[in-house]
This record gives C-alpha cells, structure tokens and sequence, in this order.
C-alpha cells in the first residue's frame, strides 16, 4: 500500500489537474494506484 501511494504521489509531482484531462495514461496510472491503495487499506 505505501509503495502504491508513493508511486501515485511520483506521478503527480509536477503535474497540473489539466494535467488529468489532457493525458490519459496519467489519469489510469494514478485511477489504478489510488484503487490500490484503496483495496489494500481494508
């Protein structure tokens, strides 16, 4: 779970929210880690 929320924090850094809008292997790369983290913290 750490890992996943450090690498979801990797991919933001330096990132705009338009970011999210405008690249989508950006938006699934952290959709996916956040689910990650999600699933693994019950």
């Amino acid at each position: 779970m750490i890992e996943a929320a450090q690498e979801a924090l990797a991919f933001v850094q330096g990132q705009q929210r338009a970011d999210l809008d405008q690249n989508r292997m950006l938006c699934l790369a952290l959709t996916r880690a956040v689910e990650i983290v999600v699933s693994e913290s019950d």
